[in-house]
C-alpha cells in the first residue's frame, strides 16, 4: 500500500525525476507498507568481529543504540537522512530497542485502537510512515536503514521487497520461518505476524539531493505480546500477533538477534556492514528487564 507517489515497480532505479516532480507532495515523500512477503532464503552466521563482509556496493555502517525513546531516534534519523543526501555520511543501519510506545502512520490509527489512546499504557505517536497502528516495546528489534537509493540502485518496491528476507533470513537462523502463502509481510507459523514494516522516502533537501530512505522494520524477539492486545495490529483484524521465543521455544538477547540482522542486510543488499563506534552491551536491552503490560 502507498501513500502520496506510487514508485516505480522496476528493480535498479528510483521513481524518475520527472514523475516524481509531478505527483510528489511537497516534501517529496513516498510512504510504503509492504503488503507480500517471499520464501525464507539460506544464509550463514556472521562473524563476531567489527565488519561483517559482502560483495557489492560501497560499504553500510551499522550501530546498535541500546533503548532510546521513539522520538529521540525519529530526530536522530531525520538528521541522518538529511546528511545522507548531502554526501556526508555513508548508509546506515540503527537497530536498537523502544520503550513501549503505540506508532501509527500519517492515516492515523482510525478504528484500530481497541482503548482509548488515554487507556493505552503508553504514548501514541503519529509517525511519517507509512503503515498502519504498531506497538514497540523491549525485547523487540527495531531496524531503521538511511539509505539512499539511487546510489543503491533500487526502486521503493525492490527496497521493500529485500527488507522482507532481511526479516526472514534471522527468523530462518533461529528456527523461525517467514511463510509467504498468506501475503501480508511478517507472517510466521500459524499464521500470526511476526514483524511488521513501515518505510519513509524522501528528498531531505530536494530536488537536488537523493531519495534517502527511514524508519523500517520492528521484529518481535521476546516482546510482551499483551500490549498489542490493545490494538489492531497492522489493522488485521483476523490475526494475531506472535515472537521468535513463542515460535522457537526461546530466543536469544536482542542484541544477538542485531548482529544477526546486520550480517542478513550485507547479505541481502550486497554490502560491506563495518560497525560504526562501539558495540557496548546494554543492561536495557537484556531480556530480565522487558517491560511488561500494566
Amino acid at each position: 500500500m502507498v501513500d502520496a507517489v506510487r514508485p516505480e515497480p522496476v528493480e535498479g532505479a528510483v521513481p524518475t525525476p520527472a514523475k516524481a516532480e509531478r505527483n510528489r507532495s511537497r516534501s517529496a515523500t513516498l510512504n510504503y507498507e509492504a503488503d507480500t512477503v517471499h520464501q525464507p532464503a539460506p544464509g550463514l552466521s556472521g562473524p563476531e568481529g567489527s565488519d561483517l563482509h559482502s560483495d557489492g556496493l560501497s560499504p553500510c555502517q551499522y550501530t546498535w543504540l541500546g533503548r532510546l525513546d521513539y522520538r529521540e531516534a525519529w530526530d536522530l534519523q531525520r538528521a541522518l537522512a538529511r546528511q545522507r543526501a548531502a554526501g556526508e555520511i555513508p548508509d546506515t543501519l540503527l537497530l536498537l530497542e523502544h520503550p513501549p510506545v503505540f506508532t501509527t502512520g500519517r492515516r492515523g490509527p482510525g478504528a484500530n485502537l481497541r482503548l482509548p489512546a488515554e487507556m493505552l499504557g503508553a504514548p501514541l505517536v503519529e509517525a511519517d510512515r507509512g503503515g498502519d497502528i504498531t506497538f514497540h516495546g523491549p525485547g523487540q528489534l527495531v531496524a531503521y536503514p538511511i539509505i539512499d537509493l539511487r546510489a543503491a540502485g533500487l526502486s521503493v518496491v525492490a527496497y521493500v521487497r529485500r527488507l522482507e528476507e532481511v526479516i526472514i533470513r534471522p527468523l530462518a537462523a533461529y528456527g523461525g520461518t517467514g511463510e509467504a502463502g498468506w501475503g501480508l509481510t511478517g507472517v510466521g507459523p500459524g499464521g500470526d505476524k511476526i514483524a511488521a514494516i513501515g518505510v519513509r522516502v524522501s528528498r531531505p533537501l530536494g530536488p537536488a539531493g537523493g531519495w534517502v530512505t527511514s524508519h523500517g522494520l520492528a521484529l518481535n524477539v521476546d516482546v510482551d505480546l499483551g500490549w498489542f492486545e490493545r490494538i489492531v495490529p497492522c489493522g488485521i483484524q483476523d490475526r494475531g500477533v506472535t515472537s521468535l521465543a513463542r515460535v522457537a521455544g526461546a530466543a536469544p538477547g536482542v542484541e544477538s538477534v542485531a548482529r544477526e540482522m546486520a550480517a542478513r542486510f550485507g547479505e541481502v543488499y550486497g554490502r560491506t556492514m563495518q560497525q560504526a563506534g562501539s558495540w557496548r552491551p546494554s543492561q536495557e536491552s537484556l531480556p530480565a528487564n522487558r517491560s511488561s503490560v500494566q
